[in-house]
């Protein structure tokens, strides 16, 4: 069996310090987390008031910006879902819950962009981009600390099957063949195996952590669950990072 990419790796690390712009960073918060809109409280919605009849709307190149930066977001989940329901390396429970919290970041942006007919201000249309980046910076951390928990949960079957492999194939090596380094590998490479399968609670609790944050979490809610995840997992990712180093010194061992 191959080893499952840890494709994700990289997108995790990044992750980990995950910013917005610093135009964005300027706009309020609130004490709940939502992103402030103007003198607005709640995520996505911004006062109504009337531009009146037959006068040009002073915020119509601002709200068509507005619009077109929701929309980018909403593109980008788009095809960011889309990937995920093809996703056959997730296990069951994980992409339904995925998926789901993908969409409901999704139906935030519609709000969003609900919401720029109706803003009164340029604070307000500005608010609403803040959002809809952060919204989808939650979607994107989601994927990748998923994607990565899946993928330590599954290797070490993986990795068993490999080792076993490895191993008949070692018995078999050509006499004069040195087998010191490749024995000893093997020995690390059940060892990581362990490590890995010990680690599987806290990979779980990462997928549950990260899936509980909202759509309209607070730039400091969304990278503390980030670091969270990336603490619980770290274990598992320098086991198999081992491991898979285990696994190619024993081919090399045996002539690739």
């Amino acid at each position: 069996m191959r080893l499952t990419s840890l494709c994700a790796a990289a997108a995790l690390a990044g992750l980990a310090s995950v910013t917005v712009p610093a135009t964005a960073l300027a706009a309020p918060h609130t004490a709940g987390g939502h992103h402030a809109q103007g003198k607005a409280t709640s995520h996505a919605h911004a006062t109504t008031k009337s531009h009146g009849h037959g006068k040009a709307d002073p915020l119509a190149g601002q709200r068509k910006g507005t619009t077109a930066a929701i929309a980018a977001q909403t593109r980008s989940l788009t095809r960011l879902l889309a990937r995920e329901k093809a996703n056959t390396k997730l296990n069951t429970t994980d992409r339904a819950a995925l998926t789901a919290a993908t969409q409901q970041a999704l139906d935030a942006l519609a709000a969003d962009t609900a919401a720029v007919g109706t803003a009164t201000s340029r604070t307000s249309l500005h608010n609403l981009v803040v959002a809809a980046v952060r919204t989808s910076q939650v979607a994107g951390a989601q994927d990748a600390v998923v994607r990565l928990a899946d993928a330590q949960e599954a290797a070490p079957a993986a990795l068993t099957q490999e080792a076993a492999d490895l191993q008949v194939k070692l018995a078999a090596a050509t006499a004069g063949t040195d087998t010191t380094a490749a024995t000893a590998a093997l020995a690390d490479l059940a060892t990581q195996v362990a490590a890995l399968s010990a680690n599987a609670t806290n990979a779980a609790t990462a997928v549950t952590t990260i899936l509980a944050v909202s759509p309209t979490a607070s730039h400091t809610d969304l990278v503390a669950a980030v670091q969270a995840a990336h603490t619980a997992l770290a274990p598992g990712d320098v086991a198999l990072a081992a491991a898979k180093a285990d696994v190619a010194v024993v081919k090399t061992a045996l002539g690739g």
